[in-house]
């Protein structure tokens, strides 16, 4: 009887399989096989809005995700249970047949492209009609999925621009590198040393620490916007403030939205590093996780109903009775007659409603200054005396 214990030992007979660099390749293809072969009543509509879309040199796509369901299921539960991989792989599909079209059509790209090799990556837009979650539901098991939401936007930053490839330059001894940015918010992390190849007698540069800058003119960055997105009120529950998320837009989909908007929001769930500082000011180590949503695809309620946001709304013969209300010489009058009927007397009142609705025009004086026509009012009383008086002040 032994007392050894029983190992397996193995050797390795044949070479390990090399990986491709491109190991998507197949993933590529099948992106380009959808855009290409899907059809609707007999029509491709992604083939054919892409390429109306590269006429025009606009260099985006915009997917449904329920046309991928049905052609592609497996491909399209890649594509939400791994957007970080799988969006820059559609875009790669849609790029590369793009500049199929431009090569085949002639079309000449845009100004600032001096070929169709060198146009930009395309943009992918996704929208759903899936199931929408609430922001309070969001939680560690959404990040990095695509994830619908809706909510109100409340505010929106300026355009920024957004480095997606740098070229850095060691300021000592001029070494450059090229560094693709990634696509989260947090800062880039650039090298802490230079990366400069060891001289030919094997000596190194003594760079400084930190010691590449950003060349400009050779790096490449595109628009991004932020944006605040809150809860609408029928969603607050009793008792309990309104949450936001932040959203992160970039490319097309920047000035989509103003502050105000409803709309649906279709994005990637994701976490960003902030880190905090102490009481001194110094950085602290530890690093909170903030989320965010880097958002694919927005759908307002004027994409729904429309082109102008009122199809579908009013009927010809209402349309008809406004055209007809709108020639009539009281218009003003009835307006303001029409604002709590109930309520006797206070036209003045009324008729300031009725501006403060209706608001005004814009106005181009010839010195070239420009007064905005927003109406404001200023209602003065006290309701609580027997007799009083309203005191109505309108002003732009």
């Amino acid at each position: 009887m032994s007392f050894e214990r029983a190992d397996t030992f193995a050797t390795s007979v044949l070479p390990g399989e090399t990986t491709d660099d491109n190991q998507f390749t197949e993933v590529v293809k099948a992106f380009k096989k959808f855009i290409l072969e899907f059809r609707l009543n007999n029509q491709f509509i992604y083939r054919d809005q892409l390429r109306e879309n590269v006429l025009t040199k606009q260099y985006e796509l915009v997917v449904q995700n329920e046309h991928l369901i049905a052609y592609h299921d497996e491909l399209n539960k890649k594509l939400t249970d791994d957007p970080t991989e799988m969006v820059p792989l559609f875009e790669t599909a849609i790029t590369e047949i793009a500049r199929r079209i431009i090569t085949i059509t002639g079309a000449e790209p845009d100004s600032q492209f001096t070929s169709a090799s060198s146009i930009p990556t395309c943009q992918l837009i996704l929208l759903s009609n899936d199931q929408k979650i609430s922001l309070r539901e969001l939680d560690s098991e959404h990040i990095s999925k695509i994830v619908k939401v809706s909510g109100i936007v409340i505010s929106t930053s300026t355009l920024n621009s957004k480095a997606t490839q740098v070229t850095l330059m060691c300021r000592s001894c001029r070494h450059t590198l090229n560094m693709k940015v990634a696509s989260s918010l947090g800062a880039p992390q650039f090298p802490k040393h230079c990366m400069a190849p060891p001289q030919p007698d094997g000596s190194s540069s003594e760079c400084p620490v930190d010691p590449y800058l950003i060349v400009h003119d050779k790096s490449s960055f595109i628009d991004q916007q932020m944006l605040k997105l809150q809860e609408t009120p029928d969603m607050v529950p009793i008792g309990e403030m309104p949450r936001h998320i932040l959203l992160s837009v970039d490319r097309y989909l920047c000035n989509k939205v103003i502050p105000g908007t409803r709309c649906d929001i279709v994005g990637i769930y994701s976490i960003y590093e902030a880190k905090m500082k102490n009481n001194r000011g110094a950085a602290s180590n530890v690093a909170l996780r903030n989320p965010y949503m880097k958002v694919l695809g927005i759908q307002t309620d004027r994409d729904s109903d429309g082109s102008n946001g009122l199809a579908g709304i009013f009927s010809e013969e209402e349309e008809e009775e406004f055209i007809a209300l709108s020639r009539s010489d009281n218009l003003y009058e009835r307006f303001s007659s029409s604002i709590a009927p109930s309520i006797f007397g206070n036209q003045d009142i009324k008729k300031a409603i009725t501006c403060l609705l209706l608001g005004g025009s814009k106005k181009l004086l010839p010195d070239g200054m420009r007064l905005r026509g927003d109406i404001n009012v200023l209602m003065l009383g006290d309701p609580a005396l027997e007799s009083f008086t309203w005191k109505v002040v309108l002003w732009c």
